[in-house]
């Protein structure tokens, strides 16, 4: 597959996401925040918030859908903190923690900040007023990850305990805790309306009904650490990133394995986003690269080939990317 677009900010890429104004947000380790022009990976504009994160493969940092707020760890992930991304000014800062802060999120409906510690809690700060409004189901251990339902009706969190909570945002009671995995979970994505999608540190991944708490799948092939994941617009592929540098795919529908080894690029992937006006599927690299790679790559090739009835050379274009098969060619 051809890189079609790519960029260095020197610095690990930590997190990268679309916001509603279609600008492109990336911060780097050291908590430097730059907004680039999606379609060409011009920088926009950007500030520097100067927080240095040794260890990011937790949510150290989030940005909130709309773009006005940013959470962060402090340096010592003594205390999370909440901030205005348009006045740069502190909303809240949270040190109720015994123990560190482990990651933090904000929901799509830009409502609530939440801080996950080390000591299996939970905090969710109003983002106006920056009062505590609430707490999650605590757990026994660190909380690894955050996620949230696309529509905001959902969080879930995942722990070291080996368990998963779902809370409701929408009656604000607890749901279920999800008990199926036998190791520390570390990775939590929902997709298509009612799915949850968790990875433990042993790569074992579970796909869940929320509803019913009951495991749908458990999807095979996963042979290296998972470092990101991310899903595509339509909620059809599931792209894995691990810390060999491999990107592995699914087909949500199906949950096969599509390709294992989709994407193999030099350094571990540390951050994904997927730009569905353009099917571009974009990795953040550990050695700080932004690189653009194009999910139907090949479209044009395989349209002359079928024109020309060179049916043996389709087949050799669809195995190098598999996610041909889905277009309409």
């Amino acid at each position: 597959m051809e890189i079609v677009r790519s960029k260095s900010i020197a610095k690990p890429v930590i997190l990268m996401k679309i916001l509603d104004s279609k600008e492109l947000v990336i911060v780097d380790a050291e908590t430097t925040v730059r907004y680039f022009d999606k379609e060409n990976l011009e920088l926009k504009s950007g500030f520097k918030v100067g927080i240095k994160h040794k260890r990011y493969k937790t949510p150290v940092v989030a940005f909130s859908n709309d773009g006005e707020y940013f959470a962060t760890l402090t340096s010592d992930a003594k205390e999370s903190r909440l901030f205005s991304a348009t006045t740069k000014k502190m909303i809240a800062a949270v040190n109720r923690h015994h123990g560190e802060v482990s990651c933090v999120g904000i929901d799509p409906l830009s409502r609530y900040m939440f801080s996950c510690g080390d000591d299996g809690k939970t905090f969710a700060i109003d983002v106006e007023s920056g009062k505590l409004v609430f707490t999650l189901p605590p757990h026994a251990d660190t909380i690894n990850d955050i996620a949230f339902s696309r529509n905001g009706n959902w969080v879930a969190v995942a722990s070291y305990d080996r368990k998963i909570s779902l809370f409701s945002l929408v009656t604000m009671t607890p749901k279920n805790k999800l008990k199926a995995h036998s190791a520390p979970v570390m990775y939590l994505q929902f997709f298509q309306r009612n799915k949850l999608l968790s990875i433990d540190k042993n790569s074992s991944a579970i796909i869940w009904n929320i509803y019913s708490g009951k495991v749908l799948q458990r999807l095979q092939g996963i042979h290296d650490e998972v470092t990101a994941m991310v899903i595509d617009d339509a909620e059809q592929f599931l792209f894995l990133g691990t810390q060999l540098g491999y990107v592995i795919v699914y087909d949500l529908d199906s949950y096969e394995m599509l390709s294992a080894k989709y994407l193999k690029i030099t350094s571990p992937i540390t951050s994904m986003e997927f730009d569905g006006d353009n099917d571009i599927l974009i990795l953040g690299t550990e050695d700080g690269f932004i690189i653009y790679y194009d999910i139907y790559e090949g479209t044009d090739t395989l349209k002359d080939l079928l024109r020309e009835k060179e049916f043996a050379l389709v087949q050799k274009i669809v195995d190098i990317n598999p996610l041909l098969v889905y277009t309409e060619v």
